[in-house]
This record gives structure tokens, C-alpha cells and sequence, in this order.
């Protein structure tokens, strides 16, 4: 886990710096003020559950990787979470909602299985 002195503000900063993203960028995403994380760095305000979401989210960690309660960036299967979602959305302009529901319903319900058909827990990476 982090070094017990780093912050949610200094991952942020890293992954803004790792990815070539300006501040200024990120406050747009929040709607917020020029200024917004700078008054998180000196302590002034705090980002609320929403803001960590949509960071985590623009940057492909996990809100826990962001507040430091974990090294790890994404869970085991997040992207494929991701990618089923996407399938999904693909095929969903071409299926009645119904079925693509049923889809969806199925990848999901079938996971796990074709986990343990691997040897794998698919919960639990």
C-alpha cells in the first residue's frame, strides 16, 4: 500500500503527469473552477464521491486506488466488465431492449462459470 505520507492529491498528480493531463483538464471534467485541486492539495476543500468517481473513471483506476487504500490500479476483471458492458452497447442498437438485456444477463450469469471451467474464481480473480 502507499507510503503512509502520499495523498489521493499526489496520485492524481501522478496520473496527470503519467498521462500528459493538465489540471485545468480535469477540473473541466468536474465542471469545477480553475482551482478546484489546488484547494485539495492545501486542504481548503475536499472532492466529493461523485468528483473521485469521475476521476477514477477518466483514468481507469478504481476510487480506492485514488484514496490510497490500495496499490492496485483496477480490481482482477474490470476491463472485462468493461468490455461485456460494451459488447453490449454495440449490439443493443441492434437487438430489442428485451434481448439485449437477456444478453447481457447471460455473459453475466455465465462467468463465473466459464471461470471455474479454468480453474479460476471469478470473483475473485
Amino acid at each position: 500500500m502507499d507510503n503512509g505520507n502520499e495523498t489521493m492529491v499526489d496520485r492524481i498528480s501522478m496520473l496527470m503527469e503519467e498521462r500528459g493531463v493538465k489540471q485545468s483538464f480535469i477540473e473541466g471534467l468536474l465542471n469545477g473552477y480553475r482551482g478546484k485541486i489546488t484547494e485539495w492539495k492545501k486542504g481548503k476543500s475536499t472532492p466529493t464521491v461523485l468528483e473521485v468517481n469521475i476521476i477514477a473513471d477518466f483514468f481507469d483506476v478504481t476510487p480506492d486506488y485514488l484514496m490510497c487504500r490500495t496499490d492496485e490500479r483496477n480490481e482482477p476483471f474490470q476491463q472485462f466488465a468493461k468490455d461485456d458492458v460494451k459488447v453490449v452497447a454495440r449490439i443493443q442498437g441492434n437487438l430489442p431492449k428485451e434481448d439485449a438485456d437477456e444478453l447481457y444477463r447471460l455473459i453475466n450469469e455465465n462467468f463465473d462459470k466459464f471461470m471455474a471451467s479454468r480453474g479460476q474464481n471469478g470473483d475473485k480473480g
